[in-house]
């Protein structure tokens, strides 16, 4: 907890803390059987996650983002938060470069995020998962209307986000309804546009 305070106090302390080697002891941290400690370790990887681009590469060089997808499925909703939230922090990392954001979707966030987190009762979560996907898409995706769909774009469809997503434009939190509304208005085709 110590740890995650001091790389909560602000950018020269996350270098501290990132300098400390504390990014190798995160990877066993997210796979503790202690849900406590697997909570934390999260808060910790999203604080270095948003860092400038030394630090996320720092987070990716060491392998956290596939611990951290992993822990997308948990069925802590406190250890889904942190996990989302890391997600967010690196999909949105405004010192992150293209490439770092690309590698970070490339290890397979989307689906587990579409399936597990989508499904969610949980207004929190809901907004921070719906965040991350336009981000991504912000980043990386495709307007519609710009030619063949992206990849992003793709997998959220083909594992069954997009359906989830249409589903969330009428929930009655205004800040999902919204995010799902503008995912849908420019990223995805719909039966208007046709």
């Amino acid at each position: 907890m110590a740890v995650g305070n001091i790389a909560y106090g602000g950018k020269h302390f996350v270098k501290v803390v990132v300098d400390c080697s504390v990014i190798p002891r995160l990877y066993n941290l997210l796979s503790n059987s202690d849900e406590i400690i697997r909570k934390r370790a999260c808060w910790i990887a999203s604080v270095i996650a948003a860092g400038n681009r030394a630090e996320v590469l720092a987070l990716i060089n060491k392998n956290i983002v596939p611990k951290v997808i992993d822990l997308l499925d948990d069925t802590s909703l406190h250890i889904q938060r942190g996990a989302v939230w890391t997600i967010v922090q690196l999909t949105g990392a405004v010192d992150a470069t293209r490439e770092q954001t690309r590698f970070v979707a490339d290890q397979g966030w989307v689906e587990p995020l579409c399936c597990s987190v989508l499904g969610s009762e949980d207004v929190e979560l809901l907004q921070m998962a719906l965040r991350a996907l336009c981000d991504l898409l912000d980043r990386l995706g495709k307007k519609k209307g710009q030619g063949k769909p992206d990849r992003y774009s793709a997998a959220i469809k083909a594992c069954g986000g997009l359906d989830k997503i249409k589903s969330l434009q009428s929930h009655t939190d205004n800040l999902i309804g919204r995010r799902a509304r503008d995912i849908m208005a420019n990223y995805f085709e719909t039966e208007e546009d046709a």
